[in-house]
């Protein structure tokens, strides 16, 4: 059996893992180098790197999930947030690689061996899903891993987040500083993290002032019951709060009704998209420092990689803002 075949069977990994170790190229995690030289040492063999591996580029791969893709593009969201990891790794001298993830990583054979050849130094996961595939893949990985915009359970994972608490609490504060007081809430899926902590902001915000929502649904952003906007006429809210998406679906509907906005009812986004209606009206959104979410994940990569003591896992949140729209104004005189 040849030299590289049988180091690589008793390491358990595979042959060109064993040649990145031995001629000192690409990247290889320090416990599969540890397994590959044990293994060189037990069958007799006395090889040295040929180069110094350190020299190489320090590289970070980043995945976006298929939530943040719409219309076959990467949303503006996240293509901001990519922004921000290249910028800060174009100074540090390191390479990005990107990756559109999905529920099943076993298909993504080419990442996988990346991964475990030890081609990739962190990982930034950007929008993952309750079941993702490449964040339960991740997690079992010996390299650091930042996720942006879902909080851990058990610690498992470095995180770099918006305050979407402190999101929702800001929203109702600036709908009730207009004078509303019937307000309705069109959230996303229940079970995501992020809609759970718009939800909880929102709810805080309202009950300090002795209120709740009006009217309150969860929806789908991409694809809204035609049948929304009438719905929220007819329950008598005077302002909607949901994701920029949605609201923009929502000033199409209410302007094919004839509702005026923000006349009759006033529509509140948030993430700060730069949506403006048929009609010329910029929407009235909630926005953040889109970029920094990036910049913040690939300083985590960088730190826990470099590191020479374990730091645990780390976590960041990115402060909110309002981005003044044309959207919201005081309830209309009954």
């Amino acid at each position: 059996m040849a030299f590289t075949a049988e180091v690589a069977q008793i390491a358990s990994v595979s042959p060109s893992t064993v040649s990145l170790v031995v001629n000192g190229k690409g990247r290889v995690s320090p416990q599969t180098r540890q397994r590959v030289r044990e293994a060189i040492r037990r069958l007799g063999y006395d090889v040295k790197p040929k180069q110094a591996e350190s020299r190489s580029p320090f590289e970070v791969a980043v995945i976006y999930c298929p939530d943040t893709v719409h219309d076959g593009e990467v949303s503006k969201l996240t293509g901001q947030v990519i922004e921000g990891v290249r910028g800060r790794l174009v100074k540090a001298g390191g390479h990005m690689s990107l990756y559109q993830g999905q529920a099943d990583v076993t298909v993504d054979i080419l990442f996988r061996q990346r991964v475990e050849a030890g081609d990739v130094n962190g990982a930034i996961l950007i929008g993952p899903g309750p079941r993702d595939g490449y964040l339960d893949y991740l997690v079992g990985c010996p390299m650091p891993l930042v996720v942006i915009n879902r909080q851990p359970r058990y610690n498992e994972f470095s995180s770099v987040s918006v305050d979407y608490h402190g999101l929702g609490k800001l929203a109702m504060g600036h709908l009730l500083s207009q004078g509303h007081e019937r307000i309705a809430l069109l959230l996303g899926p229940r079970r995501e993290w992020l809609w759970r902590s718009v939800v909880a902001g929102s709810m805080k915000g309202l009950k300090d002032r002795g209120l709740s929502p009006a009217f309150m649904q969860h929806v789908d952003a991409r694809n809204v019951p035609t049948d929304m906007a009438q719905r929220l006429v007819d329950s008598g809210v005077t302002a909607v709060f949901t994701g920029d998406y949605t609201a923009a679906v929502l000033l199409e509907r209410f302007h094919e009704m004839g509702v005026s906005v923000p006349g009759r009812m006033s529509v509140l986004g948030f993430d700060d998209l730069g949506f403006i209606s048929s009609t010329g009206l910029k929407l009235t959104s909630i926005g953040y420092d889109k970029q920094r979410l990036g910049r913040l994940a690939i300083d985590f990569v960088q730190r826990l990689a470099q590191s020479k003591r374990k730091l645990g896992h780390l976590s960041a949140s990115v402060c909110v803002r309002m981005a003044e729209g044309q959207t919201v104004a005081p309830p209309a005189e009954p």
